[in-house]
């Protein structure tokens, strides 16, 4: 799914899963766009980016601070390169894990505290960390990312993802998905 949220008058969070069935294949850095569109299907702008391609489930990408320039977001699209390839290897799932998840605050302002850890030998640094919060319909309502400078070997952290105004929905689901490369 690729969907616009508001999260100020006029500004919005651009949230997209990039879905990969492939658990034995990933994408080097990808480059993508994110279209927004309003009612009347025009064009109201668009982010670029480029991420990684995680083998068997959903890359979460993330853009913050999208202005509508007054414009009311009805859609938004996500486009890879069509000639986008994956790669196939034999290893084992190198992301970090989690283990707790507290959500607070919902009719305020909106804290969720997430407690990271790495099992794996390499230290992970500038890693990026989507929250996705969904609504008890299973629709994405809420995002938030945030960067973790370093986690090193068998190290734990709690990492923090806030909101500026309260959530006008019951929380339902919530992802929380590192974007680390493969390998």
């Amino acid at each position: 799914f690729t969907r616009p949220i508001l999260v100020l008058p006029g500004v919005y969070t651009l949230v997209s899963y990039l879905t990969n069935p492939n658990a034995d294949a990933y994408g080097e850095v990808t480059p993508y766009t994110i279209r927004v569109f309003d009612a009347k299907n025009i064009l109201i702008g668009e982010k670029t980016g480029s991420t990684y391609i995680m083998p068997g489930g959903s890359t979460p990408i993330v853009e913050t601070g999208f202005k509508s320039g007054g414009r009311e977001p009805a859609r938004a699209v996500l486009s890879i390169p069509e000639d986008t390839k994956l790669i196939r290897f034999r290893g084992d799932d190198n992301r970090p894990t989690i283990s707790r998840r507290i959500l607070s605050d919902e009719t305020t302002l909106p804290r969720l505290e997430v407690t990271m850890s790495n099992p794996h030998l390499e230290e992970f640094s500038e890693l990026e960390v989507a929250a996705i919060v969904f609504d008890t319909s299973g629709n994405a309502r809420a995002a938030s990312v945030t960067v973790i400078k370093s986690l090193k070997s068998d190290e734990s952290k709690t990492v923090v993802f806030t909101w500026p105004t309260p959530f006008g929905f019951t929380p339902g689901r919530i992802d929380v998905l590192p974007r680390v490369s493969p390998l």
